[in-house]
């Protein structure tokens, strides 16, 4: 499993290089990501993905990161469910940025105007999980993991790439890999150079 992340890791990073000038200005950028935290109405509903055994992981979180310095906080929470059994509950923890590729700012996946710091792109995020089993919840497990954050917002001049889409994937050391997007939104909010759409300016 240790080696399917690392493939996975250095298959996406490689599509960083086919990333265009217009989408890549922001990219070093950053961020607070926001996936299913209930920060506009979109995100009210947690982000979830599947795995090939049918078990579904949920995921509510609020972070930072900032490709260029390869630096990410934040935490969230997971609930990992077989059909209707939940399996185990606990906490995720973001610690670096492994790879970011942007799709640029301001257009929302639906065409409309989003403000000019809302920002969309594909970001992987090493994570650790920490859980406890249903079956025993005294018990503590804690694995590493690899965190994808997709989201479809774009700019006016690029469009996110063909085969993407809004959701979430999370790829666990040891297993499973919930690697299929099922629902959930995403947001990327830029922090570093922020607009006065989200930060009014003060008087001096």
């Amino acid at each position: 499993m240790r080696r399917k992340a690392v493939v996975f890791a250095l298959a996406f990073a490689a599509t960083l290089f086919a990333v265009s000038g217009a989408a890549s200005k922001s990219s070093k950028a950053t961020f607070d990501v926001h996936v299913g935290d209930n920060f506009l109405p979109p995100l009210a509903q947690p982000s979830i993905a599947r795995a090939a055994n049918g078990d579904t992981i949920t995921i509510v979180l609020t972070g930072t990161f900032n490709s260029g310095a390869k630096s990410a906080s934040g935490s969230g929470t997971f609930v990992h469910m077989h059909g209707t059994t939940v399996l185990a509950t606990g906490t995720l923890t973001l610690t670096r940025t492994i790879a970011f590729q942007s799709y640029g700012c301001g257009v929302a996946p639906d065409g409309s105007t989003f403000p000019s710091n809302f920002c969309g792109g594909r970001v992987l995020l090493a994570a650790h999980l920490v859980g406890h089993p249903t079956s025993n919840p005294n018990a503590t497990v804690a694995r590493n993991a690899v965190f994808e954050v997709n989201c479809q917002v774009h700019s006016t001049t690029f469009s996110p790439p063909p085969g993407t889409g809004e959701g979430i994937k999370l790829v666990v050391k040891g297993g499973p890999n919930f690697n299929k997007h099922v629902s959930g939104a995403n947001l990327f909010v830029q922090t570093a150079s922020a607009s006065t759409h989200s930060k009014p300016k003060h008087p001096k």
